[in-house]
């Protein structure tokens, strides 16, 4: 045939063709599918019945299916004494075999947990410089200790807090040692106070002393401590307001959950917080603690070198070779803190001391221990009252 007595382009043709062709393929291969399925189904279908017979065999064995969380239990094999039963959601593999408390050390006296890292334990109220000593340590030196502080704090920590070997169960346990902890369920948050957790925790500092931690507390000049808190009060800030004109005078409660329940925590006011913390971290041996080290906020900007010299005697290892790596920029992103030229600044020239009225700074002095202050070298209130 043609068009305007041209002939149809071959091309047509040639579509037409090859899409009859495509079609009579798929229909063939389909068919073929079919009578596969069709052959395999008897063996599928038996294979299904040997697979639920299998099973109901298996329920039968193990008893009634559980009505609840405790019929489950035994369901699974796991009676009120297995304790190590119970293992964290993201924990795969099988249990480790109990660790009692005096199995943590053999019979030649040497702990059987990791004996060539030192633990070391962090400790110290807000904002007096815990994150920037956890900075420097791991800076200068990367993989020398295993640090512990908790941070967040953990409601995990109170249901293991009977637990005579915590920590030695934990350290096999990867799993319960995550970032988010920063360095296991079983260690204490760093901000806790160490007379409520020797009354309440006292299985925790006991194995604190029984690995050989090396408490690592963390001080501050109160003055501009107290501004810090102000600004950001942290887990404090649901139940105090530290923004009225009386916020030295107001007493503090904490919340339940961080000194695990009843009764509940509270100070006289923010300056009895300090002289508390401070006083503790003066005794740290009294606490479990047996190897400890005290350092000053000031001394951690100031002088870090002599710090981290006297790391390297508290802890007992190799002391740094070359210059120290300094930590520059905030060691913390929250609470407003600031780099290492900022705090320098802010030490050196006191300006904090602007941030009070002077009536406030007459109420905050006559209500700290001066001669505490003294003692750890701060004279902001030598003057503006007699101790």
């Amino acid at each position: 045939s043609s068009r305007g007595g041209k002939p149809l382009p071959p091309p047509v043709r040639y579509r037409t063709s090859f899409c009859t062709s495509v079609l009579l393929h798929i229909m063939m291969a389909v068919r073929f599918i079919a009578l596969l399925l069709s052959s395999l189904l008897p063996a599928l279908r038996g294979l299904s019945v040997s697979l639920a017979s299998r099973t109901e065999e298996l329920l039968s064995e193990l008893g009634p299916t559980p009505a609840g969380q405790d019929d489950a239990k035994v369901w699974l094999g796991f009676d009120d004494n297995h304790q190590k039963g119970v293992l964290p959601d993201d924990f795969h593999g099988p249990p480790p075999p109990p660790i009692e408390a005096e199995l943590m050390v053999s019979k030649e006296g040497v702990n059987i947990m990791d004996t060539k890292k030192p633990h070391v334990q962090l400790l110290g109220m807000y904002d007096t410089g815990t994150n920037l000593l956890r900075a420097l340590l791991e800076k200068n030196f990367p993989g020398a200790f295993h640090i512990y502080d908790n941070y967040p704090a953990s409601p995990d920590f109170w249901e293991k807090v009977d637990d005579k070997a915590c920590m030695a169960t934990a350290y096999v346990r990867s799993s319960w040692f995550d970032t988010s902890t920063k360095g296991g369920l079983c260690s204490m948050w760093k901000h806790a106070n160490l007379d409520i957790m020797k009354q309440r925790a006292p299985e925790r500092l006991g194995e604190f002393q029984r690995i050989g931690a090396v408490g690592f507390a963390v001080v501050r000049n109160p003055l501009p401590w107290l501004q810090s808190v102000r600004k950001h009060s942290y887990e404090l800030e649901d139940l105090n307001d530290f923004k009225t004109t009386d916020w030295l005078r107001k007493p503090v409660r904490f919340p339940q959950e961080l000194h695990g329940g009843q009764p509940e925590v509270s100070f006289t006011d923010m300056e009895d917080i300090w002289s508390n913390w401070t006083k503790s971290y003066e005794h740290l041996g009294d606490y479990g603690f047996d190897r400890n080290l005290l350092v000053r906020y000031e001394d951690l900007v100031l002088d870090t070198a002599k710090v981290l010299d006297q790391v390297v005697q508290a802890v007992g290892i190799a002391p740094l070779s070359g210059h120290i790596k300094q930590v520059q920029i905030p060691a913390k992103e929250h609470g407003g803190s600031l780099g290492h030229s900022a705090a320098l600044e802010k030490i050196r020239t006191r300006s904090y001391r602007s941030n009070f009225t002077d009536a406030e700074l007459a109420d905050a002095c006559s209500r700290l221990d001066v001669e505490l202050m003294r003692r750890h070298g701060y004279d902001d209130c030598d003057g503006v009252v007699s101790a």
